[in-house]
């Protein structure tokens, strides 16, 4: 019997074996996995109501947020292609990569929504533009409110898409720094045995505490996202990386791993803490790193 690749199976071996465990810190926001579940869900409904399709793209524009993670497994469960976009970009990159994409649901974050609306009349697919804020009681017209939107959608699981796991489950673009950015489309069998080989590689088991210090768009957060849920251990989102909120949510939430560019691995060495804060800090923490060869002074400086 060949069972399809699907990232979604991820959630759901952490819906059956630990749902009442803490899946997500998002800010003040704690979520348990039975109640992440419930997200992606309405997420899913959302989506379908929206006229969404199998194939059909949903684009986010965010920082990194537990919004973002929804798509992560609502894309899958209903057989849609998830776009995360860089957020760093300029109006006129968001106007070609949205069109070039074709994509017919638009989520951005509040801060980002003037930018969007800048090129809104130039983007011919986009059929739904939908905000999403911390802020309450935030209102733009034209757009309507995510967190609304799920509350009004059903909770009970929707009936899955018959998935291949050859098909494309995620369209990323480059930044475009020698052209045009150009979309990588990965499929569901890409995503799925990425998020293994991190798991593996990483040693990741359910008493792990993650740091999402990565931007969520890149490469779809390294894949740890899935890999992450996969074993039922915690999610710790990171809007913003910055050395000292980063080392404050490292003490009081007990980080056991994270995933750090060499750049960030340098602003954390940078930080000054007094032997107080330092003393503060967990022990045995792994880091992953990549994007360009980390000097041994930095490897060295961060076992220290």
């Amino acid at each position: 019997m060949i069972v399809p690749l699907n990232e979604y199976d991820f959630l759901k071996r952490a819906l059956a074996v630990y749902p009442d465990c803490e899946a997500i810190v998002s800010g003040d926001l704690r979520l348990t996995y039975r109640q992440f579940g419930e997200r992606v869900d309405r997420w899913a409904h959302v989506m379908r109501a929206l006229g969404v399709e199998k194939g059909d793209r949903v684009a986010i524009i965010s920082q990194n947020s537990h919004r973002m993670m929804d798509g992560f497994f609502g894309a899958p469960l209903i057989g849609a292609i998830y776009q995360p976009i860089n957020f760093r970009l300029v109006a006129s990159d968001f106007e070609y990569i949205l069109n070039h994409a074709e994509a017919k649901v638009l989520i951005v974050e509040d801060y980002l929504i003037d930018t969007i609306e800048d090129v809104r009349g130039n983007l011919k697919s986009v059929m739904h533009f939908i905000s999403h804020t911390d802020e309450p009681g935030f209102r733009r017209e034209g757009w309507k409110d995510y967190e609304e939107l799920l509350a009004e959608a059903p909770a009970e699981p929707p009936v899955p898409a018959v998935i291949d796991e050859n098909e494309t489950a995620c369209i990323l673009y480059t930044s475009g720094t020698t052209g045009r950015p150009k979309g990588v489309m990965l499929t569901h069998r890409n995503l799925y045995m990425n998020a293994l080989n991190a798991t593996i590689e990483f040693g990741l088991s359910h008493s792990d505490v993650y740091l999402h210090t990565l931007a969520q768009f890149h490469c779809n957060g390294w894949g740890l996202p899935y890999s992450v849920t996969g074993v039922g251990a915690k999610h710790v989102i990171v809007k913003k990386y910055e050395p000292g909120p980063f080392f404050e949510l490292a003490s009081s939430e007990g980080m056991t791993f994270a995933c750090m560019p060499p750049t960030m691995i340098n602003m954390a060495l940078n930080h000054p803490m007094s032997d107080e804060e330092r003393g503060r800090l967990p022990r045995n923490v792994r880091i992953g790193t990549a994007g360009s060869a980390p000097p041994m002074a930095l490897i060295r400086g961060m076992q220290e």
